[in-house]
């Protein structure tokens, strides 16, 4: 005698049916992959175009008043330590010789602390 094996029907467990890629299916998709890519970095502009003011203080021992630094978001490192460098030597008045000094400071022997990290003035990577 033989066997009679029950009749496989669909997965109805399945979701979604996967649907067949045509040549217009897959031109659709990769022009609205490039939209979409298109406008992320429009939106990616728009922000890095975006001004901060960022206050600094000069620390060497002591405390000294530095002033507040205006970037844009992505600026590198080294461009806020040398503009926070030239505000702070600008800033002197004549009889603060210490403030003075910040002007003969190159950027190399600067770094940016923030709470508890610290950040060189050239980026690893």
């Amino acid at each position: 005698m033989g066997r009679v094996t029950p009749r496989l029907g669909p997965n109805t467990s399945v979701s979604f049916a996967p649907k067949a890629l045509t040549k217009a299916a897959v031109a659709k998709e990769a022009e609205t992959r490039e939209r979409l890519r298109k406008e992320f970095l429009e939106m990616q502009k728009i922000v890095r175009a975006t001004e901060i003011v960022l206050p600094f203080v000069f620390y060497d021992g002591t405390n000294i008043p530095g002033g507040i630094c205006r970037m844009t978001k992505g600026d590198p490192v080294w461009l806020f330590l040398d503009k926070s460098r030239k505000l702070g030597a600008e800033a002197s008045s004549g009889t603060d010789k210490s403030r003075r000094e910040w002007a003969r400071v190159g950027i190399d022997d600067l770094m940016l602390v923030r709470n508890e990290i610290i950040i060189p003035h050239v980026s690893c990577g």
